[in-house]
Parts: C-alpha cells; sequence; structure tokens
C-alpha cells in the first residue's frame, strides 16, 4: 500500500466524499471548522493572486484578462492559466466576491465558452475564520465569495477534528467561532488564567499597524549596546513608475538584536523564523537560529512591486 492510500483509510467519510467528487471533475467547496482536515486533503494550495495575474485587484477582469496577451509582465500568469487543468484556493474565506468573480473571467482565456475557462475550482475554507478586506479604493466591498453567481454547486463540510482530542477545547473553539459561548466553556476560559511571565527581552508583541512595530523595533534596538548597521534598499525600473515610490527604506540592526524571516528562503529558512543577529557584511546578516541550532548567511533579496501605468 503507498503512502497516499494508507493515508486514506485513515479519513472519514466526509474526506472520502470529497475526494472522489474531485476525482470526478466537480467544482466544490470544501468547508469546516480548523483543525477538521481541509489542508491535509488538498496538500498544496495555490497563492491564488499572483498565480493568475489579478495581484491587488486594481484592474477590472476584462482589461486584465486583455492584457494577458500583450503585457510582458502577464505572459507567465497566462501561460500558468493555459496549463492548468485543476485549480486549489485555500483559506477561501479571504477572497471577496470581486476577486472571485474576476478570476472567473481572467481563467476563461483557456476557455472563453465554459466557466472558469473549463477549469476545474476547488475552493477550501471556514467562512467562520478571517472574512475579505474591504477595498473601495479598487471597488471592492468586501463580499464574502459565496454570494458570487460562480460559487461551486457543490459543498461538503468536514466535521471530525484531528487537530485536538479534547472535546471540551473543541467545543470552546467551536463556540468562539459563533461568538456563542456556554457555561462551561466560560468556565473553561478562566481556569486558564495566570500571571504571565515578566519582560525578558524574547516575548514577541503584537500590534494592529505598522507604524506601531516600526516604534517598537526601533525603541529595543536603540536600547542595546554597539555598532548600528544600516542597509538601504535600492529600486529599480521604469522612471515613472520609481517617481511613485516613497523613499527607500533602511534596514537598521545591531549585533545581538532578534530579526525575523519575512519570506521562505527555503525548506527549513521558512517565515517567520526567529533569530538573532551574530555578524554583518556589505551584502550579508549571519543570523543564529536557535531552532535550527545552526547560523545561516542571509544575504539581500529582490522584491517585485506591481504598478501599472
Amino acid at each position: 500500500m503507498d503512502a497516499a492510500m494508507e493515508q486514506q483509510t485513515y479519513w472519514t467519510a466526509k474526506q472520502n466524499l470529497a475526494l472522489s467528487m474531485v476525482k470526478a471533475g466537480h467544482t466544490v467547496y470544501i468547508g469546516g471548522q480548523a483543525g477538521c482536515g481541509k489542508s491535509t486533503l488538498v496538500l498544496k494550495p495555490m497563492a491564488i493572486h499572483k498565480w493568475c495575474g489579478v495581484r491587488d485587484g486594481r484592474m477590472c477582469s476584462i482589461k486584465l484578462r486583455g492584457m494577458m496577451a500583450t503585457d510582458d509582465r502577464l505572459i507567465p500568469a497566462r501561460n500558468r492559466i493555459l496549463s492548468t487543468d485543476i485549480l486549489i484556493i485555500d483559506e477561501i474565506s479571504m477572497f471577496s466576491r470581486r476577486m472571485f468573480d474576476m478570476l472567473e473571467t481572467v481563467l476563461r482565456i483557456k476557455d472563453t465558452s465554459h466557466t472558469f475557462g473549463n477549469i476545474q475550482i476547488i475552493v477550501v475554507g471556514d467562512f467562520l475564520q478571517l472574512p475579505p478586506v474591504r477595498n473601495l479604493r479598487y471597488e471592492d466591498l468586501g463580499e464574502f465569495a459565496f454570494t458570487s453567481k460562480f460559487w461551486p454547486p457543490h459543498s461538503i463540510f468536514l466535521d471530525s477534528v484531528f487537530r485536538q482530542r479534547d472535546e471540551s477545547l473543541i467545543s470552546l473553539i467551536r463556540e468562539l467561532s459563533l461568538g456563542q459561548l456556554s457555561n462551561d466553556s466560560q468556565k473553561l476560559i478562566t481556569s486558564l488564567a495566570r500571571e504571565l511571565p515578566q519582560e525578558d527581552g524574547k516575548l514577541v508583541k503584537l500590534y494592529a499597524t505598522n507604524i506601531l512595530v516600526d516604534l517598537h523595533n526601533r525603541s529595543r534596538i536603540m536600547d542595546l549596546d554597539g555598532q548600528m548597521y544600516s542597509f538601504q534598499s535600492t529600486d529599480k525600473g521604469d522612471e515613472r513608475a520609481l517617481n511613485t515610490l516613497v523613499v527607500p527604506p533602511t534596514l537598521w540592526l545591531k549585533i545581538g538584536c532578534r530579526v525575523m524571516l519575512l519570506k521562505n528562503l527555503s525548506d527549513r529558512l521558512m517565515n517567520g523564523l526567529q533569530g538573532e543577529v551574530r555578524d554583518t557584511r556589505e551584502d550579508a546578516v549571519h543570523v543564529f537560529f536557535p531552532m535550527l541550532h545552526e547560523v545561516a548567511t542571509i544575504l539581500r533579496c529582490a522584491f517585485t512591486r506591481y504598478t501599472l501605468l
């Protein structure tokens, strides 16, 4: 028995039903609360905005589809669409109706006579989690994707939670997502109350806005002893686009300061991994990552800013 078949023997009837519908070629929505095996079922979903060329959604779908034949920046997205038979979208709760409708229009470059260009669509997620972000600048009202007329005709809700085994915790998580706490759940939350450890310089703080994060980080790095090192970013590209940019940001570091990766660099150096700066060079920073028990060399990275003029 291969690994895929062995895994399938442990799936629930709902998961097997979802798999059979996908194999039969149906466009389907797979839902369920956190920990019920949605992502395990689909394995590797797509980063959809970049994949299909929609990016931040500033363009109308008709214009975007037309540009795919002439704009060199969109040719890779066109080629990806033309070579795709099945498209999986995870965390669909954050995908707005406008973006879902735009996706349908853009995918028709593959086959204008069929919905989604005759590409099989699998959407996965829990609509009791993060909703779409409203963006009035791009006329996106932040409506849920399931209000679209192109929403999949088939839906399957997974109801067995695998991530936790404690029934009281599973019930608590579900009630919190619904905003309806029972007396038992309230008592459980109260029982978990405890005094937090004192600030020791290694606690991670969360803020609601980037400017508050920057202010906190600047304050903490100024408290450290030692020389300050700066890394200035550079921008290149169309002169008109560069004129729309703010002053290129500068990264300030000191030996011993804590840092966090903001993108995946390899299978081990992943987004969110935290470390401590051990040394710096002109175009590199040497960081010790406790979770990996090793020092890694972080080189300059290139980022693309998507601008249409």
